[in-house]
């Protein structure tokens, strides 16, 4: 434990001792979404400062408390691991923006790469470590179906971890395959995954899936039955030869493999709305108009909520899989970006075809 404090001090202390050695390199003012100006202080030890925080928050969740879920060393240690990689990600992130502000990034177009790289990876990194946790109330969904069960627990955070690997695997596909103006985007399949992946896991908690085994209920033999066939074998007996009845659980890797591309369809087809994006050029290019940019953002949605359901979700793949296929037959035929273009939405059509064949097996 000592150790692992020494290495989150050592983390947190190098994003600060950053902020300091590029302070005066840094902008005295920068202006936030909102028109609001940050000073240079500001910017350089923000994330630093949020990385202190977090750490003693979730430092004092994991302390054994009479109130609290008590946790085991081997559930603490892989707690305190995924703390370790959020504050590395968070020192990162703060390097990143530092560096860009100053100016050092700017000019290079694998720049805008690393972001979505880093948050694939960190996802990746922190889902491989999900499955060994075990009830607490700093790391995982902590609500009363599974703090109550372990066993729901880690049904719920094996099925997370997959879905968080297979998110973070498909944010780094997409920072490496990705055109530099699309690339910086691929972070953004956090925002679909996090909407729709928490209440899906809060569902899946609560329908209690899983290897549950109802035995049928022995009754005591009456009287009148004493002579009877079923009298001669004993109750146990019966019992052993019976055949349990089985609760049927999910398929987790069908589910996994739906919500991601849920959000992968969600969240390409809601950018197709927006005024600024860069598919505003695309279909321009593409010679339709904007109507037809709306109406492809509206496909690729719709294919998106029905894949969120099981039983529309070969229709919500066929959907999704159509669109992309379209993009691929305009990237060879129509615009001058070719095979280079068409890598992406062909792979993306495959997904949404085992996606659609996986559901309806």
């Amino acid at each position: 434990m000592r150790v692992r404090l020494s290495v989150d001090v050592a983390v947190v202390a190098a994003g600060v001792a950053l902020g300091a050695a590029m302070y005066l390199r840094l902008p005295e003012e920068l202006p936030t979404i909102f028109n609001i100006p940050v000073g240079r202080l500001f910017i350089a030890f923000l994330l630093p400062t949020a990385a202190v925080v977090i750490k003693l928050v979730l430092h004092r969740l994991l302390r054994p408390r009479p109130v609290h879920v008590p946790v085991d060393a081997q559930s603490l240690a892989v707690c305190e691991a995924i703390v370790l990689r959020i504050l590395v990600f968070l020192t990162l992130v703060h390097a990143i923006l530092l560096l860009a502000l100053t100016g050092i990034l700017s000019g290079r177009s694998w720049a805008g790469r690393i972001l979505p790289m880093l948050v694939g990876l960190t996802l990746i990194s922190i889902g491989n470590h999900l499955p060994r946790t075990r009830p607490n109330l700093a790391i995982g969904l902590a609500i009363r179906t599974t703090l109550s069960d372990r066993d729901a627990w880690i049904r719920v955070h094996r099925l997370a971890g997959y879905a968080v690997v297979t998110l973070g695997a498909v944010i780094v596909t997409g920072a490496l395959v990705l055109p530099a103006a699309l690339a910086p985007n691929a972070g953004r399949l956090v925002e679909p995954a996090v909407l729709f992946g928490i209440p899906a896991l809060v569902l899946y908690a609560r329908r209690q899936p899983g290897d549950k085994v109802r035995i049928p209920e022995v009754q005591e033999s009456s009287p009148a039955r004493a002579g009877s066939e079923d009298s001669i074998m004993p109750s146990a007996g019966r019992l052993l030869l019976e055949q349990p009845e089985r609760v049927v659980g999910f398929d987790v890797v069908e589910l996994v493999l739906r919500l991601g591309a849920a959000g992968i369809f969600l969240g390409v087809g809601i950018t197709k709305f927006e005024s600024d994006s860069m598919w505003v050029r695309m279909f321009t290019d593409i010679g339709f108009g904007v109507w037809f940019r709306y109406f492809t953002g509206s496909i690729q949605v719709l294919g998106g909520l029905l894949l969120l359901m099981r039983r529309t979700a070969a229709a919500g793949a066929l959907l999704s899989a159509c669109t992309m296929a379209g993009a691929a037959i305009v990237h060879l035929f129509v615009l001058p970006t070719g095979i280079g273009g068409a890598i992406v939405p062909l792979v993306l059509l495959a997904f949404a075809i085992v996606v659609g064949v996986r559901a309806k097996g």
